[in-house]
């Protein structure tokens, strides 16, 4: 375990290794940098997760899609802010370090799988939110496409067409008013 004392590193061993100044500074920005990192990130998990299992219900009706769009674009806002700032602090300390490498002899390095990961979960974040500002905006909702009022696939219509089943089992047509059935028949 090592703590910071001044501008040296103690460690167990009460062995002191002196740090630039530069470095010192860093570590410090990167310590408050990481705290904001690891909330943002935490934060745009917990919001990813009711996201995901809320999903489903925009299909059914675009009322249920609107807080569920503001809610993923938070998700996938926080998701990207904690990737901005995990890039930013570990740009800087890299920088940082390289500068006193020939005072402390030590080096640093950005590992590109743990910024793949970082930005991968980032575009994902951002590809369900615009995914679902489409369902918001741009699609019928299944319950629009049944009763009538916006025009859906046509399995949809086939469906509607072909009749119900009931809780029995038993097929039968029922009966739709006219005004509702329009769409359906294009001829008439």
């Amino acid at each position: 375990v090592a703590t910071n004392s001044g501008n040296c590193l103690v460690s167990d061993e009460s062995v002191l290794v002196g740090l630039p100044s530069n470095i010192i500074d860093a570590l410090a920005l990167v310590r408050k940098a990481s705290r904001w990192m690891f909330t943002l990130f935490l934060s745009g998990a917990c919001l990813t997760v009711p996201s995901i299992l809320l999903a489903p219900l925009s299909v059914y009706t675009r009322w249920a899609s609107l807080p569920l769009t503001i809610l993923t674009f938070v998700a996938a806002l926080t998701t990207t802010v904690a990737a901005i700032v995990a890039s930013a602090m570990f740009l800087i300390f890299r920088e940082a370090v390289r500068s006193a490498a020939d005072t402390v002899n030590i080096g640093a390095e950005i590992g590109s799988k743990m910024f793949a990961f970082m930005w991968i979960a980032s575009g994902a974040a951002i590809l369900g939110w615009l995914i679902q500002v489409g369902e918001c905006c741009c699609c019928a909702s299944r319950r629009d496409v049944k009763t009538g009022r916006r025009k859906g696939s046509k399995k949809a219509y086939a469906v509607r067409a072909m009749g119900i089943v009931d809780e029995a089992g038993a097929g039968h047509e029922r009966e739709k008013p006219r005004a509702r059935m329009r769409w359906i028949n294009s001829s008439e």
